[in-house]
């Protein structure tokens, strides 16, 4: 009998145990409480015209182990700045052709109208996916791309996605958040069938349940309260053939080592070469934006 009931005891102690340490882990979606860590005062005054948020930007692409680039970015620094990178499907026809009609449509609608809203960002997702279901039916073919878009203005950032393509945010050298993938390999992660260590390696890691191209209607992901920006705040926007290959703890430690946009670009790029096998990987696409108070 006292056997079994220390059998007993100490299933339960792991069990403890083991629901303590599922709570204890760092999850780096972005929800409620991570972003309220960044909606705070970030040093301007609402009056005060002087002083301002400067984005330093570099970016990189390479076609990796491909034929054809089907990545494409694009970005313009300005009153109202954005910034935003696409990931054009390689399994439908024309992947290049689509992310790039992405980024163009997107620079040209929105110098048409740069209003900083949640909503025009919206609809300017909106207005892409129409474009790029009508060339496709023009050209009868299929085709699709992801999209992760941010906007800036002197003290702000509002971002939208669909697809894989991540966004990561990162506050005194730490990783605050990433955008949650619209993937299958996701949904399992959110049921259970698989640990989120496991979503670079799962087989079913590129099926996307969520692109611009597919359906008429695209729902996209996005933030309605600007998140002010402080000065040191870091941000990445990346394709997966660029994630893929470089985790979390590793951006933040190249991050503490480097403190200029291109040169953390150039050493998680290093990660990436140094991992590929036989040079069979991805396209990979990023852009760092790191953020720097000035006065005017």
């Amino acid at each position: 009998m006292e056997y079994y009931i220390y059998i007993s005891l100490i299933l339960i102690l792991v069990i403890i145990i083991s629901i303590y340490l599922i709570k204890q882990r760092k999850s780096y979606y972005y929800d409620k409480k991570s972003l309220m860590s960044l909606y705070k005062y970030n040093g301007i005054d609402k009056n005060d015209e002087t002083k301002l948020f400067e984005y330093k930007t570099e970016s990189i692409t390479s076609v990796g182990g491909r034929k054809v680039n089907e990545d494409s970015l694009k970005f313009s620094l300005g009153d109202i700045s954005f910034w935003v990178v696409c990931d054009g499907l390689g399994g439908l026809n024309k992947g290049e052709v689509a992310s790039g009609l992405a980024v163009s449509n997107f620079e040209e609608k929105f110098n048409s109208n740069n209003e900083f809203s949640e909503d025009r960002l919206i609809e300017l997702i909106y207005e892409l996916n129409n474009i790029i279901i009508d060339v496709a039916n023009e050209k009868s073919i299929k085709m699709a791309t992801t999209i992760t878009a941010v906007l800036a203005n002197k003290d702000s950032i509002l971002f939208g996605y669909l697809g894989d393509t991540r966004l990561y945010y990162f506050r005194d050298k730490k990783l605050v958040f990433h955008t949650k993938d619209h993937s299958i390999v996701q949904r399992y992660v959110d049921i259970g069938k698989i640990d989120y260590d496991n979503i670079r390696k799962n087989p079913d890691r590129n099926i996307l349940t969520r692109v611009l191209g597919v359906e008429n209607i695209c729902e996209t992901d996005s933030i309605s309260i600007p998140i002010k920006v402080c000065d040191g705040d870091v941000i990445l926007i990346c394709s997966d053939g660029f994630w893929e290959y470089v985790l979390e703890n590793e951006m933040e430690s190249l991050l503490e080592d480097n403190n200029k946009p291109k040169d953390w670009l150039k050493s998680m790029e290093l990660l990436i070469l140094k991992r590929v096998e036989n040079l069979r990987n991805d396209n990979y696409t990023a852009i760092s934006i790191f953020v720097s108070s000035q006065r005017k």
